[in-house]
This record gives structure tokens, C-alpha cells and sequence, in this order.
């Protein structure tokens, strides 16, 4: 398999996933974060330990910010999961949509990156499509996007900073929760239930597992700047199945809030083409 195919494919399971989540949707949110850091360990400690890593992942274990990566990864899955099972498939997808844009305010506030004019342009857009709820109706606000979107983004932020590769370092942040995860289980006294539950919940752990790997595989060895266009394949398929599946009701305050977060990122895109053309 090519790179760009498995980055493809990696947002498209990533884009496609809330439809899983949905079956398990009588379950409890927290239960599943549980269930998901549960099962992923095993699986991604294998993958760790095949590749011959054992020593950069006990190397990862000893890092101080690996808590709070962990943690901030622990609740924005239990944010997404909450979203999705709830069917809210709009404010998800719609958070996963302000990531980019908001990863570069974060270059810039940190990091002092210098922002190009088409990305001030970009950034001004996502700004003013914020109001949009605010001149509707507050009940409606989409703060579980935004705070889905602030959690990645800083997720991703304090990881780059431990300087740990992707896989090592969810194999360190799900050993980290897995006794905690077990913990909750056993003290919630979770059951696995019927045959189908069982293999449901046995499957967070692939489901969380397979996009990565296949990112993995991408990411050495496609372009940085098409894996960022890329990435907006995973909130478009959710958005899409959300209204193809179960259609959620778009006031003109969150359509207005949804065409002008789309109309930032094809400034955004199209910058990065262009850089990319300089380049």
C-alpha cells in the first residue's frame, strides 16, 4: 500500500468511526473511554514491542508530560464519544474542522510563527463564524466543538514537545490509563454483555488502533503539507453521514457558522497549495 492510500484510508476510518460508536450508544461514555484505553494497550504495545521499540517506550514512560497528554487525550475522546453516541455528528465534525485553523493560532501565540496573509485571512473567517451563534440562540452554541477542537490541538501541541514518534508515544499514553481503565471497569462492575456488545467493545481497541498505523505508515512517507489537506476527509465523511444517517436540524445561525468555517479552510488550503507550489 502507497503512502497517500494509507492516509487516505486513515482519515476515511477516522471520518467514518462515529458510526461505530453509535452502536454502542446504551452504554456509558465514560465506560467506553475505559473500554477503548482497555483494549488499544495490548494491541499497541504489541505493535511497539514487533518493531523492536521497547526501549523508547519505557524511555516515554519516564516523561513527566506524558500525564498530561494522557489526560488531555482521555477527554477529548470522552467528549467525541459523548458527541457521536449522542448524535451529534455536526459539533463533532465541526471541531475536528477548527483543529488546523487553530493549530496555527497556536504556532503563532507560542512559537512565534509568522502567520502568511491568506492564513490571517483564514483565521478573521473562523473568528467572525463564532458570532454567527451568538446573534442566534446561546442554548446552541457549539462549545463541545470548540472545546473538542482546543483539547487536540493542545494535545498535539504538548505532544510534539516530548519528542516521542506517534505510535511509542499512544502505546506510553494508554499504559499510563490503562490501570485506571481497569480500575473504573472493575469498579463499575462492567460486563462485557451479549456476544455482540462483547466484540463491539473489544473493538475500540482496533478502531483506535488501525487509523493510526495506517497514518503512521503515511505520514514518512507523503508530504506533510497533502497529510494536512488530507485530514479534512475524516470531519467532511462525519458531517455527511450525519445528515445521511440521522439529520440533525441546522438553524441559520449554525449554517451560517458552518459556511464560513468552510469558506476559512479553502483560504487556508489554498494557501497551502500555493506555498507548497513556492516551495
Amino acid at each position: 500500500m502507497t503512502g497517500i492510500q494509507s492516509g487516505i484510508l486513515a482519515f476515511v476510518l477516522w471520518g467514518m468511526v462515529p458510526l461505530f460508536w453509535k452502536q454502542l450508544s446504551t452504554h456509558n461514555s465514560w465506560e467506553l473511554v475505559a473500554h477503548r484505553a482497555a483494549w488499544s494497550f495490548p494491541l499497541l504495545l504489541g505493535v511497539v514491542l514487533s518493531q523492536r521499540r521497547g526501549r523508547e517506550f519505557l524511555a516515554a514512560l519516564r516523561k513527566p508530560k506524558l500525564w498530561g497528554t494522557t489526560l488531555l487525550l482521555s477527554a477529548n475522546w470522552l467528549l467525541y464519544i459523548w458527541l457521536t453516541t449522542n448524535g451529534r455528528f455536526v459539533e463533532a465534525s465541526l471541531g475536528y474542522f477548527i483543529v488546523p485553523l487553530l493549530n496555527t493560532l497556536l504556532g503563532v501565540t507560542f512559537l512565534g510563527e509568522k502567520l502568511r496573509p491568506l492564513q490571517k485571512i483564514s483565521i478573521v473567517l473562523a473568528g467572525i463564524a463564532l458570532l454567527f451563534p451568538l446573534l442566534g440562540d446561546l442554548r446552541v452554541f457549539p462549545w463541545a466543538a470548540l472545546l473538542i477542537a482546543f483539547l487536540w490541538s493542545f494535545y498535539g501541541f504538548v505532544r510534539k514537545s516530548i519528542g516521542v514518534e506517534g505510535t511509542v508515544a499512544l502505546a506510553a499514553e494508554t499504559a499510563v490509563a490503562f490501570p485506571f481503565a481497569l480500575g473504573f471497569l472493575l469498579w463499575r462492575h462492567a460486563a462485557l454483555g451479549s456476544p455482540r456488545e462483547a466484540l463491539l467493545l473489544i473493538g475500540t481497541g482496533p478502531v483506535t488502533v488501525a487509523p493510526l498505523l495506517l497514518f503512521g505508515h503515511a505520514v514518512t512517507r507523503v508530504p506533510l503539507s497533502t497529510l494536512g489537506l488530507l485530514q479534512y476527509l475524516g470531519p467532511t465523511i462525519t458531517f455527511i453521514m450525519g445528515q445521511l444517517i440521522a439529520p440533525e436540524p441546522i438553524p441559520w445561525h449554525r449554517a451560517a457558522l458552518l459556511g464560513t468555517v468552510w469558506l476559512a479552510i479553502i483560504v487556508y488550503i489554498f494557501d497551502s497549495i500555493k506555498h507548497r507550489s513556492v516551495k
